[in-house]
């Protein structure tokens, strides 16, 4: 269950957006903070259905998570193997799923909060941004990972919760799945789960 619910804090926050532009460095903790504290805001609203609430914070989606690059790295190296049509349905059907699993994991919210403790540039193009859930009984670090992408701006590509990478966590599943399968075979089963 404490599980599940570190994977809700890192959907919320899978579908914040920062501002009409991308995120610059010296605004990453600040600005991802006050979206945070926006999101809990929103599932607090007892009189709205989940279904108005994910769309409510969908409507602020886009700005803060590179949805391709998550996609092609939890492909890994079959990402290559595909042609550009199939790279093109992957990325969509990979944020449709991120999504689905973001909806199914909104009824675990129960008043949590999620502070912002500092961020750490780990390379010239690297920013980890720390972050722990606070539970009633203990607390759980969440980092989300950015990069630099060629426009000087800064996006998520990666969540660790509890130490374990969400990117790796879906690459190890997907090449399970295609080491018995073809991709079609893996595209379907994502689709299926929207």
């Amino acid at each position: 269950m404490i599980l599940k619910k570190l994977v809700l804090f890192f959907c919320i926050l899978l579908f914040l957006h920062v501002d009409a532009f991308a995120l610059k460095e010296e605004q990453i903790k600040e600005t991802m903070q006050t979206k945070i504290d926006s999101a809990a805001m929103i599932l607090q609203k007892k009189d709205l259905t989940l279904a108005t609430k994910a769309s409510m914070i969908f409507e602020e989606l886009d700005a803060t998570f590179d949805f391709a690059l998550m996609a092609r790295l939890s492909l890994g190296k079959h990402f290559a193997t595909l042609n550009t049509e199939q790279q093109e349905k992957f990325v969509k059907a990979f944020e449709g799923y991120m999504k689905k699993s973001y909806i199914d994991k909104l009824e675990l919210y129960t008043n949590e909060k999620i502070v912002v403790t500092q961020n750490k540039k780990v390379q010239e193009n690297r920013i980890w941004l720390f972050t722990q859930l606070i539970g009633e009984k203990e607390n759980f670090d969440i980092i989300y990972k950015f990069y630099k992408n060629p426009q000087n701006d800064w996006l998520i590509y990666d969540v660790d919760v509890i130490g374990v990478s969400i990117i790796k966590t879906y690459r190890a599943q997907f090449e399970d799945i295609l080491n018995a399968n073809t991709f079609a075979v893996l595209l379907e089963k994502i689709q299926n789960a929207q």
